[in-house]
């Protein structure tokens, strides 16, 4: 079966579909301020238990990125995002349907922070697969733009029905509009791919092999599973300095990078300042602008640059924040500091695209996120026992800062180390071919 779409709206349609992909996938990711402000009148219970279920599912997304992203060729980015779209949207079933909040690690940590994750990577990596050129960033930058009205749309769209009908309901809703949204996705994203591989039957039959041979494909993964390859082959980045330097950075961003998105909704309302939730969404509103630009200008400026403008001004707005106590500065805050995270978002996969190469891109990428994670499940926690034992989240605020800014030696010295391998491998190359010659 065909869908016989012409090239240009091919490549349309999957960047729609990249688009839809994060726009549930970082939508749900960046919800859960509103969620915990709920959890946190309702039940009454810790701050770090409660950051805690958030910074979990966070984790798990991370980890199953980096499983998503390498396990991508043999399984197919379809399947990913047939097996993420169900577990997304069961999650949020049992969400409504559980008894207590530790039953959430369940449902709300596992299920949603895998099904977030395995989705998350054909809506990010599928574009370096299949597109090219200059108009790759600028497709990067849209489809990451999902996220960021994703951030927007769900965070309001679960305000208003928490306070209509309470949490629980307001998930099972969510949990049905979902699941006719993602199905509707999962065919769309197939639709385009079953198209692409026809046309390299077509055109190329000694290039189509690795991608028409799907059998072959999963018998070879078999094979290597048999053999006890995979775990030494989803690791081996980390022999390169430059990829081992940068997973350190960004353990170390992470940390202080989701704080906000998890307490900023309750440190609004503890200032007064009742509209917490819209606080998120115009997180996601600046971090659709962030997005958009940064694609754009990472087609004429380094994304190895923009990442460390982006990382420094969201440092600097996390030590701001403490100090922040009006409307208008707590909406400031919400425009800085989401127009730099949704830049970072859509850069940093081109950071490693320019790094390691766009046939690296899904290992690589998933991995650093995978690694990232570690820093993503402390983060919250950390500043949720922090303000637990303080009962100011001054010093919480400022600690996610400093972890913000810890990263950036890190980064630099990966950029530094990478074109020092890059220079090593032109003078082994140069070497080998003097020697046949």
């Amino acid at each position: 079966m065909a869908c016989h779409l012409p090239d240009t709206s091919r490549k349309v349609l999957l960047v729609f579909t990249c688009f839809i992909g994060q726009f549930v996938s970082m939508g749900l990711f960046y919800s859960y301020g509103q969620f915990f402000a709920a959890l946190k009148v309702e039940t009454g219970e810790s701050g770090g238990k409660l950051a805690l279920i958030g910074s979990t599912r966070d984790f798990l997304i991370s980890l199953f990125t980096a499983l998503g992203g390498y396990f991508a060729k043999s399984f197919g980015f379809v399947n990913l995002a047939i097996l993420g779209s169900a577990l997304v949207v069961l999650s949020l079933i049992l969400d409504g349907i559980l008894p207590s909040t530790s039953w959430l690690f369940l449902s709300f940590s596992l299920m949603s922070g895998s099904g977030c994750g395995l989705l998350f990577v054909p809506s990010c990596m599928v574009l370096y697969k299949e597109l090219s050129g200059r108009m790759l960033p600028i497709a990067v930058g849209i489809g990451a733009a999902g996220g960021s009205v994703g951030t927007m749309v769900l965070n309001l769209v679960l305000e208003h029905l928490t306070e209509a009908w309470g949490w629980r309901y307001a998930r099972q809703v969510l949990a049905a509009a979902l699941l006719i949204l993602l199905t509707m996705n999962t065919l769309a994203l197939w639709c385009c791919l079953v198209e692409k591989k026809m046309q390299n039957e077509a055109d190329q039959e000694s290039d189509s092999q690795g991608e028409s041979s799907e059998g072959s494909e999963r018998s070879d993964s078999l094979h290597l599973k048999l053999s006890g390859q995979h775990a030494k082959e989803l690791v081996r980045p980390f022999a390169s300095p430059s990829f081992a330097l940068l997973s350190i950075g960004l353990i170390l961003y992470n940390i202080g990078f989701t704080v906000p998105y998890t307490h900023l909704v309750f440190f609004a309302q503890l200032h007064d300042y009742e509209e917490g939730e819209m606080l998120i969404s115009i997180m996601g509103a600046a971090s659709l602008v962030g997005r958009i630009l940064c694609g754009l200008g990472a087609v004429v400026v380094s994304p190895r640059l923009l990442l460390v403008l982006v990382i420094t001004i969201q440092g600097c707005s996390l030590i701001w924040l403490p100090t922040c106590d009006t409307e208008l500065e707590l909406i400031s805050f919400s425009v800085l500091f989401g127009g730099s995270s949704g830049a970072r978002v859509a850069v940093l996969s081109l950071v490693i695209w320019e790094m390691f190469g766009a046939e690296n891109v899904s290992h690589y990428y998933g991995l650093a996120s995978g690694v990232g994670g570690i820093g993503v499940a402390i983060g919250p926690a950390l500043v949720g026992v922090i303000f637990d034992a303080t009962g100011s989240y001054g010093t919480a605020f400022l600690t996610a800062a400093f972890f913000v800014f810890a990263s950036l030696p890190f980064i630099l010295a990966s950029f530094w180390s990478a074109v020092q391998e890059h220079e090593m491998r032109k003078v082994d190359s140069t070497a080998v071919a003097a020697e046949e010659l």
